[in-house]
């Protein structure tokens, strides 16, 4: 049997369900336990249906509390990071001679809507030439 080694724990270690409100409300946030890759609070490792079943649990040694309002301001940092990375994907994306249409398609949006965000975004125009509908829709 070997035995597992408990990992220091100096900043709060998050519940694998804490970043789902609506499907696990009594979450008290900071995990406890540990299931194989997946860290649990007392109350989702006791209410645990087939999360972890025929893994050993690993209790965490005792470490801060997880900070609300410290993981707004870390998801907020999260989101503007992805915001930039996102519009670089968009600006390479037109100058490779992208149309709108196909970024759209990517987005889950219609073309309008995406050259509509990403231009405006910007405050300039597309970097590349547009394609025959982007035409259509800047000749007006």
């Amino acid at each position: 049997m070997s035995r597992r080694r408990q990992r220091t724990v100096d900043t709060a270690v998050r519940c694998h369900y804490a970043d789902q409100p609506s499907r696990r409300p009594q979450c008290t946030l900071t995990a406890s336990v540990e299931l194989g890759p997946l860290a649990l609070c007392e109350s989702c490792a006791a209410r645990r249906s087939s999360v972890g079943k025929g893994q050993s649990s690993v209790a965490l040694p005792a470490g801060p509390q997880v900070d609300v309002l410290t993981w707004i301001g870390a998801a907020h940092e999260h989101a503007n990071a992805a915001d930039r990375t996102l519009s670089a994907a968009i600006t390479r994306a037109r100058q490779a001679g992208h149309p709108w249409s196909d970024i759209g398609a990517q987005l889950g949006v219609s073309r309008q809507a995406a050259q509509q965000r990403f231009t405006r975004a910007s405050g300039h125009p597309s970097p590349a030439a547009p394609d025959s509908k982007d035409k259509e829709a800047t000749a007006d």
